[in-house]
């Protein structure tokens, strides 16, 4: 993409840089560019997580049943952990897609919480300059990147490549220190209980 001189990209709003027929047909796919860049982050469960305490359970004998529909930004089981008073566990759980969680294994005097995958904003066409993502800050540093790997793929792959390898290893080098920071939690059940 070329800049002329002189150029204040930064005090310009989306819809001015719209106008200028240079920056027109760039910015026409910048929000697609964006989303998938999120939808990458969200693929590697890189995005912060949403957590529920589980409650009104439809109990049969030790197996409860949870609706998971008043959860507006649910997208998907992350783990179910159990707090027996003195830690959380993870604990069995099975997902029956959509809004249906089946824990097995339920016992009253403990409580349940869910960690889910929270629904990422997505961008719209033409959206407010400042619409938040809530991507955390090290994260969205590396969306400028990704957009650039789309963005050159044919005017020059070499530079478009080395801009999508900086941007997978950012994601890799955030996934590693998460999981050097992440506690352990072991199962209190054996595969055959299940």
């Amino acid at each position: 993409m070329n800049v002329a001189a002189g150029d204040t990209l930064e005090t310009a709003t989306q819809a001015e840089l719209y106008q200028n027929p240079q920056y027109a047909y760039y910015l026409a796919g910048l929000e697609m560019s964006v989303n998938r860049a999120i939808q990458r982050m969200q693929s590697l469960n890189l995005l912060p997580m949403g957590r529920v305490v589980l409650t009104s359970p439809v109990v049969t004998g030790r197996v409860a049943t949870y609706d998971l529909s008043r959860i507006a930004d649910f997208a998907g089981v992350y783990e179910v952990r159990a707090n027996t008073g003195e830690a959380y566990a993870a604990h069995a759980y099975r997902w029956e897609g959509g809004t249906t969680l089946v824990v097995p294994f339920y016992t009253a005097e403990e409580e349940y919480v869910l960690l889910y995958r929270k629904k990422p904003t997505l961008l719209e066409p033409l959206c407010a300059d400042d619409t938040e993502v809530g991507v955390p800050d090290e994260l969205a540093c590396l969306i400028p990147y990704y957009i650039k790997s789309e963005w050159y793929e044919d005017e020059d792959a070499a530079l478009a490549k080395r801009a999508r390898d900086y941007f997978e290893k950012g994601l890799m080098d955030y996934q590693a220190e998460g999981e050097v920071a992440a506690p352990r939690y072991e199962s209190k059940y054996k595969w055959e209980e299940l």
